[in-house]
């Protein structure tokens, strides 16, 4: 969505201009610093008219914290928009080492199977944690991102306090992937940087 702030400052010229004069590093940050905002949804259906408008053969990140719904999300709008789905979790590779999520996974096999949906499907939905990172190491540039906020009875990012208390060195973690997902979340700012925020509400037992 395009801000007064994103208008008032020029819009696509400005920001074009900026860029070419190396004002920002990259895109993302030259969008927030002149007021874009990110697109919120808190409903399947609204997401869903979200994505049919994009072109066929896009490619949809999900991403978001562990166990913040993005797999169950991906499923649902696979099944509503009649389109493929990629799991980075199934292209682990299984090891007795402790190695960071991205090392873990066969990028042979991830990469075949990315090239494979999207050749039979009008759109493919791609979802995991470390995401951007990921994909940039397979090749796969995505049309847009997708990040799943987990929001608690009180209306307040459920796991927000988790990232800060990490970055304020308030919590640590010991084991992976966890280490390697707060670790991508403070470096690469995946919540800041989404075209689509999916607010997936939780029940009053997690608030």
């Amino acid at each position: 969505m395009r801000s007064p702030a994103f208008r008032r400052n020029g819009g696509p010229r400005y920001l074009l201009d900026m860029l070419a004069r190396g004002a920002y590093p990259d895109v993302t940050m030259a969008l927030n610093a002149i007021g874009y905002q990110a697109t919120h949804h808190a409903n399947v259906a609204s997401l869903c008219n979200s994505l049919i408008s994009l072109r066929s053969g896009a490619i949809v990140a999900i991403e978001g914290f562990m166990n913040s719904g993005k797999s169950h999300l991906a499923k649902t709008l696979a099944a509503s928009l009649s389109c493929g789905v990629v799991h980075a979790d199934d292209f682990i590779i299984p090891s007795e080492r402790v190695l960071p999520y991205v090392d873990r996974i066969d990028f042979d096999q991830l990469k075949a199977a990315l090239s494979c949906s999207i050749n039979n499907s009008p759109l493919l939905l791609v979802e995991g944690i470390c995401l951007r990172d990921l994909l940039a190491r397979a090749g796969v540039f995505p049309e847009l991102y997708v990040y799943v906020k987990r929001i608690a009875e009180n209306g307040l990012w459920h796991d927000g306090f988790h990232l800060e208390d990490y970055e304020a060195n308030n919590c640590s973690v010991a084991s992976e992937p966890g280490k390697s997902d707060l670790n991508y979340h403070s470096q690469s700012r995946p919540h800041e940087k989404a075209q689509i925020v999916f607010h997936r509400n939780l029940g009053p037992e997690h608030a």
